[in-house]
């Protein structure tokens, strides 16, 4: 399965400022509501880390996740999100700031929450946190680097969260 390859908007009011932020699904999920403040906590975090540029939210269902998870890091399983920075290079059709993808499990997300003490809506805002991190060149390969994720986490969702 090949990852969707996006047509960024090269419009020339999005080259000095983040976003846009653009939501699509794999057609297997409903979207979540209030698409409004997943949006402004989206630029909001690309802002504070200095990205510039377009990305792409794509809300899936477990078999699309864990397809593209099995063909890019060869793990064969549901995770509950993935992101795909951009690289120009590899993209050279591509005109205009353009970060990446995050894929969200819808279901995986759902089954998370409660699990962490969390809402759906708390869970959902995290992982998007998290991808954003992720396209933004931070990891968590390391026990520093995950460190350092959480509390970036917690400082853009302003809240301290549950233990993993």
């Amino acid at each position: 399965m090949a990852r969707p390859k996006s047509s960024p908007n090269s419009h020339p009011a999005t080259r000095n400022k983040p976003g846009p932020i653009k939501f699509f699904d794999d057609g297997k999920v409903k979207r979540p509501g209030d698409l409004v403040m997943l949006r402004w906590t989206a630029l909001n975090v690309l802002k504070h880390e200095g990205k510039l540029g377009e990305v792409h939210l794509v809300f899936c269902s477990d078999e699309t996740v864990r397809a593209l998870n099995n063909e890019f890091r060869h793990l064969d399983k549901t995770t509950d999100v993935l992101s795909f920075p951009w690289n120009p290079d590899e993209n050279d059709l591509v005109e205009g700031p353009f970060l990446g993808e995050i894929y969200i499990s819808m279901p995986q997300v759902e089954r998370q929450a409660p699990e962490y003490g969390a809402t759906k809506r708390q869970e959902l805002e995290r992982v998007i946190v998290h991808g954003l991190l992720h396209l933004s060149g931070h990891d968590h390969a390391t026990p520093s680097q995950r460190k350092k994720m959480r509390e970036l986490e917690e400082h853009y969702l302003g809240r301290q969260l549950y233990a993993r």
